[in-house]
């Protein structure tokens, strides 16, 4: 978190923003301060929240292989010691480069989408940290799940129990 907000700040946050809190969220995706902010959570709630986030890069399968089988054929001509690894490996990217090969890409299930097209990075609120924030400060208890969704299922319906505690004392 960017701010800190001080202990008992969801205690504050009114039935109407922690319900927008669970609307906007599902566990998995990021969301833009913006939007949070149009959604009626409160900017210092947003700015605490909000941090880049980056797509991850991996190296392609064809390359790791292609490299491995270089590599092995490289090192059986060499008195292996650590420079001539260094050399091998520089000489094994030149050669992936001189080639045109695309040494890295994006992880399927790590990356970032914004309309449809993978960005590096983005500033964003990951709606889960939020919600186990809310839940962590206000005290709730909730049922432990696997998986991300399932959880932020179980911390929305602790949530709804408080609201719909507050309610009752409303009445």
């Amino acid at each position: 978190m960017s701010n800190e907000l001080k202990k008992g700040w969801a205690k504050d946050l009114s039935k109407e923003t922690l319900q927008a809190i669970m609307k906007v969220g599902d566990g998995h995706t990021l969301l833009k301060p913006d939007g949070l902010i149009e959604e009626g959570i409160p900017k210092h709630v947003v700015e605490a929240f909000a941090k880049i986030h980056y797509s991850e890069k991996i190296p392609k399968w064809d390359v790791v292989k292609m490299s491995a089988q270089y590599l092995h054929e490289g090192l059986r001509s060499f008195d292996v010691d650590k420079d001539v690894v260094e050399d091998l490996v520089e000489s094994l990217f030149r050669k992936l480069i001189d080639e045109g090969k695309e040494i890295a890409g994006y992880h399927p299930k790590y990356s970032i989408f914004v309309n449809g097209e993978i960005v590096d990075e983005m500033e964003a609120v990951y709606g889960l940290d939020l919600m186990r924030a809310v839940i962590s400060d206000l005290g709730l208890k909730f049922d432990s799940k696997m998986g991300r969704g399932f959880q932020y299922s179980s911390y929305c319906k602790a949530v709804q129990g408080y609201i719909e505690q507050l309610d009752q004392k409303e009445v």
